[in-house]
């Protein structure tokens, strides 16, 4: 089974997409420079809780207050380093034709309902049945039982 929140920002967790507006590729590069230090929901939680401050001081600030080396995260900006993979993540919204978050695909298709427990649980079991379905059967059985079996 294939799941995934398509919301852009730390590795390993869920993307956040952003807009291409230049302040928006910033804040995702800022969230890449910090998550590559596992920082990176702090980072998060501080950019969503301060929309109305989100200057490249504001930036060094939370950057500052999440236990980042300042220095190496602003090089980092500077340098772009992450922007690449903020295209790639641009790229790959629009393509999905994702406007928005949180977006969730199962199984490469996009859940267009609710985002709620329930509903997302209904999404993941149908999505985990449609798995079961398709997956070739093995005349083999259970290797670990065959195993035991075996004398």
């Amino acid at each position: 089974m294939k799941l995934h929140a398509n919301a852009r920002t730390c590795p390993n967790s869920r993307r956040l997409i952003v807009d291409r507006v230049e302040a928006g590729w910033s804040l995702a590069e800022a969230a890449e420079a910090a998550g590559a230090h596992v920082k990176c929901w702090g980072m998060h939680d501080l950019l969503f809780s301060h929309q109305d401050a989100l200057s490249t001081e504001d930036l060094f600030g939370y950057a500052r207050e999440v236990g980042l080396d300042v220095e190496l995260f602003a090089e980092k900006l500077r340098r772009r380093k992450y922007a690449p993979r903020v295209a790639r993540d641009v790229e790959s919204a629009e393509q999905s034709d994702v406007t928005g978050t949180p977006t969730f695909f199962a199984n490469g298709r996009r859940h267009p309902g609710a985002f709620d427990l329930s509903s997302l649980t209904a999404l993941v079991r149908s999505a985990l049945a449609q798995t079961k379905a398709s997956a070739p059967s093995s005349s083999h059985g259970n290797p670990v039982d065959r195993d035991a079996n075996s004398g």
